[in-house]
């Protein structure tokens, strides 16, 4: 299931409010009118939020600390160095430990 549009968001929002404002006898009957999916229904009726307000997970570095590492990386290509996978996760765990963060794992270049 790909990220909901915002009729969609909309209709769900509409679905939640009618269930817990008992306008429907269950929540099948709600996800039915609204047309939405019953188990995101359920989900949201729980307390789970939207994905999309959940934010990044693979998310190591903050914008500034990434910001920091694509400037070295393109120092690095000025001065006709081409740095490799190690060379990019090294300055990534140099930057991270500065902040005292825990250092990215053996994929994280790849993600």
């Amino acid at each position: 299931m790909g990220t909901p549009t915002a009729d969609e968001e909309e209709r769900m929002r509409k679905a939640v409010d009618d269930v817990r404002n008992s306008k429907f006898p269950n929540i099948t009957a709600a996800a039915r009118k609204h047309c939405v999916n019953y188990d995101v229904l359920r989900g949201r009726l729980s307390g789970r939020l939207p994905n999309s307000s959940r934010g990044g997970k693979n998310k190591k570095l903050n914008d500034d600390e990434e910001a920091t590492l694509v400037l070295y990386y393109k120092r690095l290509i000025l001065y006709r160095e081409n740095p490799g996978r190690k060379e990019i996760e090294a300055a990534a765990n140099s930057i991270l430990r500065a902040a005292g963060k825990k250092k990215v794992s053996k994929l994280w270049l790849s993600r």
